[in-house]
C-alpha cells in the first residue's frame, strides 16, 4: 500500500501509524510486514518493522493464530519500536541497526515524508511465502480504508472486507485532500 503525501508533514508530524491486518499465510519473516516512510526527496527510506522485537533484527507476530482483524496498534507511540533508517534525507546511514523512534524523530523531525508504504515481501523467506488481510492504515487522523476491486497480479480481494496481499505485491493508496482512492 502507497500513501502519497500530498500536504507538508514532516516526521516530527507522524504522531499515528497502524493498520489492521491478519495474516492468513506464512508468518513475519523476511523484514516484512512493515511500513516504510520515503522522504519527500526520494533520497531513502525508513523501515518500521510490525511486530515484537525477537533480536537480531527479527520480530514476531503478537497476534499470530488470532482468529480476526488486530491492529498494530500506533507503532510510532511504542516504545518497542524500532526504525531502520537506510539512507534516510540523504544521511548515508544503512539499515543494519534499528533506533528508537524517539532517536528518529531526533534525527529527522523536520524532514518532509513523500511516501508512507505498507509492505509484504518477506514471502521469499519461508515456504508457502506470505499472505495478510489489510482492512485499513491509518496515517494521522486519517483513516484509509480499503475497498474491494478487481486487481491485475497476485494482488487479489478474497471476499474479505479488505484487501489481501500477497508476496511480491503492492497495494497503493494515494490521498487528494481529505479523499482516499485506490490507485
Amino acid at each position: 500500500m502507497k500513501l502519497t503525501i500530498t500536504n507538508p508533514l514532516t516526521v516530527a508530524d507522524l504522531l499515528t501509524l497502524s493498520a489492521d491486518y491478519k495474516m492468513t499465510t506464512g508468518t513475519f519473516g523476511g523484514g516484512s510486514p512493515r511500513f516504510t516512510l520515503e522522504d519527500a526527496s526520494g533520497i531513502g527510506t525508513a523501515y518500521i518493522y510490525w511486530g515484537t522485537p525477537t533480536g537480531g533484527g527479527s520480530f514476531s507476530d503478537p497476534n499470530a493464530g488470532s482468529v480476526g482483524l488486530v491492529s498494530t496498534g500506533n507503532l510510532v507511540a511504542t516504545s518497542d519500536i524500532r526504525v531502520y533508517d537506510n539512507n534516510f534525507n540523504g544521511d548515508g546511514a544503512s539499515s543494519n541497526f534499528g533506533l528508537t523512534w524517539t532517536q528518529f524523530v531526533a534525527n529527522n523531525g523536520n524532514v518532509n515524508l513523500g511516501d508512507v508504504y505498507l509492505d509484504l515481501d518477506g514471502g521469499w523467506s519461508m515456504e508457502g511465502g506470505q499472505q495478510m488481510l489489510v482492512n485499513n492504515f491509518t496515517v494521522n487522523n486519517q483513516v484509509f480504508t480499503a475497498e474491494v476491486a478487481p486487481v491485475p497480479g497476485p494482488i487479489v480481494g478474497a471476499g474479505f472486507p479488505g484487501l489481501m496481499m500477497a508476496f511480491g505485491g503492492l497495494l497503493a493508496w494515494r490521498r487528494r485532500r481529505n479523499q482516499a482512492a485506490i490507485t
